[in-house]
């Protein structure tokens, strides 16, 4: 399991770490990775959509709605890159968060099918 920067970077950033990852060779970020002597891609099929994005402690604190979005953004580049891959939204970092519950309920708009 691999977990994608979703507060200080967002889909562009998803994507390469995934090619990097993933990608057998022919881009540049598969060719990166080759280069630094790893010939086979790692072949990460599950991958969390950033990280205790709630938590007042992220840099670049997204609202529930505002991680909605850049996690559904980043959900579509990274399995056009790689459609064998697992996505996984996150929830409130812990239940005493002030926005414990209503959290998962106002990022919900993902799509389940991209």
């Amino acid at each position: 399991m691999m977990a994608v920067n979703l507060g200080t970077r967002g889909s562009e950033a998803a994507r390469n770490i995934l090619g990097y990852s993933n990608i057998s060779g022919g881009t540049y970020w598969s060719d990166l990775r080759r280069s630094h002597g790893c010939e086979k891609p790692h072949g990460i099929k599950l991958w969390c959509l950033g990280n205790e994005m709630d938590g007042p402690w992220q840099i670049c604190l997204r609202t529930a709605e505002e991680y909605g979005r850049v996690a559904c953004e980043a959900a579509k580049v990274m399995k056009w890159t790689d459609p064998s891959i697992e996505l996984v939204v996150c929830g409130s970092s812990n239940a005493r968060m002030p926005t414990f519950g209503s959290w998962k309920r106002r990022s919900s708009i993902i799509p389940t099918s991209i």
